[in-house]
């Protein structure tokens, strides 16, 4: 049987699995990296930890498994890795007052997502600029992200900004 602790992690686990699918579900273009960050920033905002040691080992760590687990695009793996190290990094772990500690890292999450996200406006408006009128643009395969970048660029041609 589980304690009440670990079943409380596991449902926060569980937590972000929904999370994570309701950002990725058919017809979203949500990158899977992406999702997966915001997942698990929604996460540590209202998880039932109290240390940052249970944050960072038993937490994060299981909820990452799982995402990986899930969802098999390299992407989820790397964006997590990454979202880790970014949230984590430079943290003094011996706040006294936890909550301060959570909300500094919360913060740190925020900031990641945004940059991922407006690194997609960032190259769509260079692939609009290196477009010429009647350019053919081949598209092999299917990305979230190229896709993102695509209609982002007809936006911004529509607007006449990215000429």
């Amino acid at each position: 049987t589980m304690s009440s602790s670990e079943a409380q992690i596991h449902e926060s686990v569980k937590q972000v699995l929904v999370e994570f699918k309701n950002e990725v579900k058919p017809g979203s273009l949500t990158a899977y990296a992406i999702a997966a960050m915001k997942a698990l920033n929604t996460m540590i905002a209202v998880a039932p930890v109290t240390t940052f040691y249970e944050l960072e080992h038993v937490l994060l760590d299981a909820a990452i498994k799982s995402l990986c687990d899930t969802c098999d695009e390299p992407s989820v793996s790397s964006g997590c890795d990454v979202y880790k190290l970014f949230v984590t990094r430079g943290l003094d772990e011996t706040y006294d007052n936890f909550e301060h500690c959570r909300q500094q890292i919360v913060e740190k999450g925020k900031r990641l997502i945004s940059l991922f996200e407006k690194s997609r406006t960032d190259i769509a408006r260079r692939f609009v600029r290196s477009m010429h009128d009647s350019s053919v643009v081949l598209l092999h395969g299917f990305s979230r992200v190229v896709m993102q970048v695509v209609e982002e660029g007809i936006r911004w041609s529509r607007r006449g900004s990215g000429t």
